[in-house]
């Protein structure tokens, strides 16, 4: 029997989880998980420079991804709810193996907050950003990434 891959692909803001990779006619969707409670990113997103910032600005440069800073703080809480998600499905034995590709920045944070239980069927993790990738193409592309690093470590 084939091992129940699932898949994470996330930028920090957006989240698509790809369940059932080894069904051979992929007949899950894509499974979209997204949050609205990136408030200080989407800020920074909405200031075209940093002019824009008032001086008496008391929640400091929304701008910085620094540790602590309001936008690792977003990225923190996202993992958080992702992970949560993951693990929920995980105990319900929805899948048995799971890959992540998610930006550098964002990949730091997963890793940070990654429970042992996922730690341990953890088939591959990538510093990539395949969000935006159509769904065929998504799935094709992850699908190359797990087998390359199955065959890097010899499996």
């Amino acid at each position: 029997m084939a091992l129940r891959i699932w898949a994470l692909v996330t930028d920090g803001m957006r989240a698509r989880i790809l369940r059932r990779l080894d069904s051979v006619d992929g007949e899950d969707p894509v499974e979209l998980f997204s949050t609205s409670g990136a408030r200080h990113l989407r800020d920074s997103m909405a200031i075209t420079s940093r002019d824009d910032l008032s001086a008496d600005d008391d929640e400091g440069d929304v701008t910085s991804d620094a540790p602590g800073g309001p936008i690792r703080k977003d990225m923190e809480e996202f993992a958080h709810d992702i992970l949560g998600f993951l693990e929920l499905h995980r105990r319900a034995d929805d899948f048995e193996r799971l890959a992540i590709f998610a930006g550098p920045l964002m990949l730091g944070v997963l890793q940070m907050a990654l429970p042992a239980s996922l730690k341990r069927i953890l088939v591959a993790e990538r510093a990539l950003n395949l969000i935006t990738l159509p769904e065929p193409e998504l799935r094709k592309r992850v699908l190359q990434l797990i087998h390359e690093n199955d065959k890097r470590r010899g499996a």
